[in-house]
């Protein structure tokens, strides 16, 4: 007998710990956990497949050190074992340099030029990446070949599949991390409102098959979001689990499974204190210690924007980013931009 799927999601041991500036949580381990970063909740929930110490799943999240900049990585990697263990490990590496830095796009390309190195030991990976600004709670995603996230509006109730919009731009664009040197990867944009919701989940969900082995896919695992509560997240990601695997037929799951969802809390963005901003210097100065010795390949220097670097001392450019002016993208970006408002359109321990 297998115990109930949701018994295996364990209740988070402290719900209100908030991210320090500067701090990269995550890995390829099994985690149940609650997390705060400015403007927005986070619960994460990963298991590797029949019980492994690590699995071919990996997340992440990251604080900047404004607290103004929050990204997420949800990763499902064509492996598993030692190499999946080290690529976590460069992955964290990639959050941690990147972690002041307000276009994703520069961080997407490295990531794929990361995996291009692998290729000969054929491996690749499917992923999502988001960046979120909390001075507008807005958030921008791509997806890298992953299965959709979803997206509830608090205002309308509903839950949606998010994809760029279609784009009459040439050459690939938005497939694996690791297939092609040149591959665009789209951004699309959301402004996020309070209550709203997202989930990030990887393929085990949608690959879940019936006694008629009838894939649930996308559409089915998005009927099935759209049944359960949504109140109390941590229910919601046991009543996805518990779903999956009652259409499965309380089959163990094949793959790892790891689910992410994050809650815009709609609070306003509030500047470090000052025990922050010195923990944050302290953070640096490791890291540049580090680097001096030679353990670390670059140190987390913030993006030349004006919203990123100006935005503490004037707070009308943080409202750009966003905004009607936004010019985060930046060249490079892709460019594609999704639904701007939140309406129905559109393991680790920190370091």
């Amino acid at each position: 007998m297998h115990p109930p799927p949701s018994s295996l999601i364990a209740a988070t041991a402290d719900p209100s710990r908030t991210m320090q500036c500067m701090e990269v949580f995550g890995g390829n381990r099994a985690v149940d956990t609650k997390l705060r970063v400015q403007g927005l909740e986070a619960w994460i929930h990963a298991r590797p497949h029949q019980g492994d110490d690590g699995g071919g799943d990996i997340h992440y999240l990251s604080s900047c050190a404004s607290g103004r900049i929050a990204r997420v990585l949800l990763a499902d990697i064509s492996g598993h074992g030692a190499a999946v263990d080290e690529l976590a490990g460069k992955l964290r590496a990639l959050m941690r340099r990147y972690v002041n830095y307000l276009n994703q796009s520069s961080f997407v390309e490295k990531l794929n030029r990361e995996f291009m190195r692998l290729t000969d030991c054929g491996i690749f990976a499917t992923g999502l990446v988001a960046t979120f600004w909390a001075p507008t709670s807005f958030l921008r995603l791509s997806n890298a070949g992953h299965p959709k996230a979803m997206h509830r509006s608090a205002s309308s109730g509903r839950w949606v599949l998010l994809a760029p919009p279609p784009t009459t731009d040439e050459g690939l664009a938005n497939v694996p991390l690791g297939i092609a040197p040149d591959t665009r990867y789209d951004q699309m944009g959301i402004k996020l409102n309070a209550g709203d919701l997202l989930i990030f989940y990887t393929d085990s969900l949608v690959e879940a098959f019936d006694a008629n082995r009838r894939l649930l896919g996308e559409a089915g695992l998005l009927d099935l979001v759209q049944s359960l509560p949504t109140e109390d997240p941590e229910a919601l990601m046991k009543g996805l689990v518990d779903g999956v695997s009652s259409f499965a037929g309380q089959r163990p799951f094949d793959d790892d499974v790891t689910i992410m969802v994050l809650r815009a809390t709609g609070a306003p963005y509030e500047a470090p204190s000052t025990s922050e901003n010195l923990t944050a210097l302290a953070r640096f100065g490791r890291m540049a210690i580090d680097r001096l010795r030679g353990r670390l390949d670059a140190l987390p220097w913030p993006e030349i924007n004006l919203a990123n670097l100006l935005g503490p001392l004037i707070p009308a450019l943080n409202r750009r980013v966003g905004g009607e002016s936004d010019d985060s993208v930046g060249a490079g970006g892709g460019g594609a931009s999704g639904p701007r408002t939140g309406g129905g359109g559109g393991a680790g321990t920190g370091t």
